[in-house]
């Protein structure tokens, strides 16, 4: 109910802009935008044609808009400035990973085909904690740190939920695939 609720209101709101405005791009940033529901409901449901989700949803993003502000405001730029990536938080090197690995005597080995290795964990219906890179700014995880698992098991799916991210049950997964197969499975909007 709550859900519905609050797409109604959402979809109420981006109508009534939308035809004051004649603008049919938008910008969004907040924790309820991360709800992708909610976000399908808006191009579904809207004449919106563009839509852009800002990934910090929490303070970090506050960071964001007063870097904007600095740039064009104090600094006058006219040059328009974007996100590249969301990548942007700290990397680790082999070093500091395996230091902590020791510290609390977790049991780990070094793979070389790392990638090989996690996609026979997922088909046999093991999960897989990824971590490479530099961390995400926002507080989802978008790729380089991520609990991977197969989407065939709700058994599997229950037991990410309960034993391992402790969270409520009806939370979304994020489905992954690579691009070139990306339009066999969503409806692709840009």
């Amino acid at each position: 109910k709550a859900q519905m609720e609050i797409e109604n209101v959402i979809i109420d709101l981006v109508n009534y802009w939308v035809a004051k405005t004649g603008i049919t791009r938008l910008c969004l940033a907040g924790g309820v935008f991360l709800n992708s529901i909610i976000n399908y409901q808006i191009l579904e449901k809207t004449d919106i044609k563009e839509i852009y989700i800002q990934p910090a949803a929490t303070d970090d993003g506050t960071a964001i808009g007063y870097a904007y502000i600095g740039y064009y405001k104090i600094l006058q730029s006219t040059n328009r400035c974007k996100l590249q990536n969301v990548y942007l938080g700290k990397t680790y090197e082999n070093i500091e990973i395996e230091s902590a690995l020791k510290l609390y005597e977790i049991p780990y080995e070094f793979i070389n085909d790392i990638e090989h290795k996690a996609a026979e964990c997922i088909n046999e219906n093991k999960v897989v904690a990824w971590y490479q890179g530099r961390s995400e700014f926002g507080p989802r995880a978008l790729g380089n740190r991520s609990i991977l698992a197969s989407p065939l098991s709700a058994a599997l799916r229950d037991r990410i939920n309960s034993d391992i991210k402790r969270r409520e049950s009806f939370r979304p997964f994020a489905p992954a695939v690579i691009e070139e197969e990306a339009s066999k499975y969503f409806k692709l909007i840009c």
